[in-house]
């Protein structure tokens, strides 16, 4: 199985538009801005297939995330955990374990693709293709990321971004 999704991040990377390679359902899940928590977390656990990443919802309508017995805490803003953050406070927990990508495909649509892996295959990926090349494909989700709560202008500027490094394929 980890072969077959190295090879098809490959072709991702090598390909000038890669959006049919983006509906496999056991790569790659699709989020909004009205993801709700525990949907998230399902996805990633199911796509991982791991079972260990566990959510408290706290007194102040914050969460407490938990994986391997190490925990982060968010807090709840205007009723709503901010879905950036909530990628980033993943992704930290997780590491070195597994790790959250954006591709960088998906930006301007509805839905943005995320692929979380084990932390080995994308550096295996990065080590068969480059580190500089995976970052132009996939972006690392990170605090301080900003994917779901972007305007017009920065999203396109990102995508015409990523359309040239495209352009070169």
């Amino acid at each position: 199985m980890p072969l077959n999704k190295l090879q098809k991040l490959e072709l991702l990377v090598k390909s000038v538009d890669g959006r049919s390679l983006m509906d496999d359902s056991k790569l790659v899940m699709w989020l909004n801005e009205h993801s709700a928590v525990d949907e998230i977390i399902f996805k990633i656990e199911e796509l991982l297939e791991m079972c260990c990443l566990e959510k408290e919802t706290l007194e102040d309508n914050g969460i407490r995330l938990i994986y391997n017995q190490k925990p982060i805490q968010l807090a709840n803003s205007n009723g709503e955990i901010d879905l950036d953050k909530l990628l980033a406070a993943i992704n930290e927990l997780m590491h070195p374990d597994f790790e959250i990508r954006f591709w960088k495909g998906s930006y301007g649509m509805k839905d943005l693709a995320f692929i979380p892996l084990a932390k080995e295959l994308w550096d295996a990926l990065e080590e068969h293709l480059s580190t500089s090349l995976v970052n132009e494909e996939f972006r690392k989700v990170e605090f301080g990321t900003k994917l779901f709560y972007l305007d017009a202008v920065s999203t396109q500027k990102y995508l015409d971004e990523y359309l040239k490094f495209k352009s070169l394929f």
